[in-house]
């Protein structure tokens, strides 16, 4: 038995409370997209995808893996904790923040005039904000502390950046944003 959720611990917890005879392997893709159904799905879905396994002393454990890896999936091996906590910073609080900026475009002119003048750095930004509703609301309830660790992260990142603005300090900005761009140019994956 594995599952492919975006929370670890929690899952893991009550599965293993239920002392079920079946070997159970936690795991999850990062594969997914903002839309749901099988009428979006794809063949290429899992290619180069990371896939998070929590190690269990398991053959079945093993044979998981393998299958995985030949679906040409890059397995990533971390305890439940590590997983939720990573999760959090590179899925939840992004979805968040995407949300975030959705819902202040929107609440500060009409959807309207957004459709009609957005470019790429809008879409790019808030692509994650269609996700499914019920996810979120999952994801908020049972990866709360380390959603609200990320979020608040974000706030004082914003802070700054909204201090040094209002101080017309551009040295400082530039220097956020030089070092901000060599952090993201560091994360491009080879194709």
């Amino acid at each position: 038995i594995t599952d492919v959720a975006s929370v670890k611990e929690y899952i893991l917890t009550n599965v293993t409370a239920l002392n079920i005879k079946q070997d159970y392997i936690p795991g999850h893709p990062m594969a997914g997209k903002e839309t749901t159904g099988f009428n979006v799905a794809s063949a290429d879905l899992f290619d180069n995808a990371p896939y998070f396994l929590i190690p269990v002393a398991s053959n079945k454990y093993i044979q998981l893996k393998e299958f995985f890896t030949k679906l040409n999936c890059n397995i990533v091996e971390v305890s439940a904790p590590e997983h939720d906590q990573l999760v959090a910073y590179i899925s939840h609080v992004p979805y968040l923040t995407a949300a975030a900026l959705t819902q202040t475009a929107i609440s500060s002119t009409s959807v309207n005039q957004i459709k009609a003048c957005y470019g790429p750095g809008f879409k790019d930004s808030t692509r994650v904000a269609a996700s499914a509703p019920n996810w979120a609301l999952d994801i908020s309830k049972y990866n709360k502390k380390a959603i609200i660790e990320g979020l608040s992260q974000v706030i004082d990142y914003c802070s700054k950046l909204k201090q040094s603005i209002q101080s017309n300090t551009a040295d400082q900005l530039l220097n956020q944003f030089e070092q901000v761009k060599s952090q993201r140019d560091q994360l491009n994956r080879s194709t």
